[in-house]
């Protein structure tokens, strides 16, 4: 299990007058701390943090029983707004947080009257890590309630507003495949964009933006650029501390309808390459559906100048040997040092894909 807590928002100091800044910062200079939870509160949690051969109390702003006294945590520093609490061992013979007797008596502490939705909810924010904390249940019992709390999550861990638009659209997101086109007979779109569309590009993300002002293409378009910022919102957060995630969605026209390909960029932070030793890395991923070959997955792993390539494709051609043959060739003239280029079906690499 792991819990975010918020630096900004605690405003509690530790009993040698340490706030949670403070920590942050011990954070950043350590990499990783070792805590016991001592004590709960009404509102907090009160941890016991171990700084070399000294200890101090820390008071962390979360509501309800989500940690147990004499469980051992690490905190880790995600960002400048979130350190994380893992815990690393049980007290013992505690009583499982997920249990139901014991999932209502937090909401009966919280005065919250521990429906079925309300025992859903409870679990789920307890097996994903978040606080139990009342406005946090109330904020997504209602949508637990209308069928929608997978999606409610989703939005909670990427940080965006639970409104019924934010939700509507990651359903669709979820439901749908990067095989399928996000919009069918785009016959609106102007003569002169319809050369710039006929391949994916970054540049076709904004070519649009003068010259469609409504319709069809319009809406399909805008929404898509919202599901980008979806996605790498999420994927940031998912991902480790020490990695920076940047997702393009690459709209493209083939035929009268219009499609796009994910493109994610994953590269290593400084602070990461100056622990390691190790030359910064990029992860290089694009999914693109095409015409001939399929959903095609595309994936470069770059550290310095070696590079490794993988081919993921739903139909091989003939001819496709000689084509990655050719390609290696030409990695290796440009001066890269290729350490691996393999080709592989897309049913072998299912499931390795980043979008949702």
């Amino acid at each position: 299990m792991r819990i975010s807590i918020n630096p900004a928002a605690g405003k509690q100091s530790f009993s040698t007058g340490t706030n949670l800044h403070d920590l942050a910062k011990l954070l950043a200079r350590q990499g990783t701390l070792r805590a016991l939870v001592r004590r709960l509160g009404s509102s907090s949690i009160f941890l016991t943090v171990h700084l070399g051969d000294r200890q101090v109390e820390v008071e962390v702003p979360l509501q309800g029983h989500v940690l147990t006294p004499g469980q051992l945590l690490e905190l880790t520093l995600h960002d400048e707004h979130s350190i994380y609490l893992k815990v690393l061992e049980p007290p013992g013979p505690a009583v499982e947080v997920d249990a139901p007797s014991q999932l209502e008596h937090v909401l009966a502490e919280l005065n919250i009257p521990p429906t079925e939705e309300a025992i859903l909810v409870a679990k789920a924010l307890v097996d994903r890590g978040f606080p139990l904390q009342e406005s946090l249940v109330w904020s997504i019992l209602p949508w637990a309630e209308q069928g929608f709390l997978e999606e409610a999550f989703l939005a909670l861990e990427a940080r965006f507003p639970l409104k019924q638009e934010v939700l509507t659209m990651i359903r669709h997101l979820v439901s749908k495949s990067v095989r399928e086109p996000i919009l069918t007979e785009a016959s609106e779109i102007p003569t002169d964009l319809l050369e710039p569309f006929k391949r994916p590009s970054l540049e076709n993300r904004t070519l649009w933006e003068s010259r469609l002002s409504g319709g069809e293409a319009f809406k399909a378009l805008a929404r898509l650029l919202v599901e980008e910022r979806f996605v790498e919102a999420f994927l940031s957060r998912q991902g480790s501390p020490h990695q920076f995630t940047h997702v393009f969605a690459l709209p493209f026209l083939r035929q009268d309808n219009l499609y796009a390909g994910w493109l994610r960029i994953t590269r290593d932070s400084p602070a990461a390459k100056e622990d390691g030793g190790l030359p910064m890395s990029f992860r290089i991923e694009l999914q693109i559906p095409t015409a001939s070959l399929g959903l095609v997955d595309v994936e470069l792993v770059v550290e310095g100048k070696e590079v490794s390539a993988t081919l993921s494709l739903e139909a091989q051609p003939a001819d496709i040997k000689a084509a990655i043959e050719a390609f290696g060739q030409e990695l290796n003239e440009a001066g890269w040092q290729l350490r691996k280029l393999q080709v592989r079906r897309w049913s072998d690499a299912e499931g390795s894909g980043f979008t949702l």
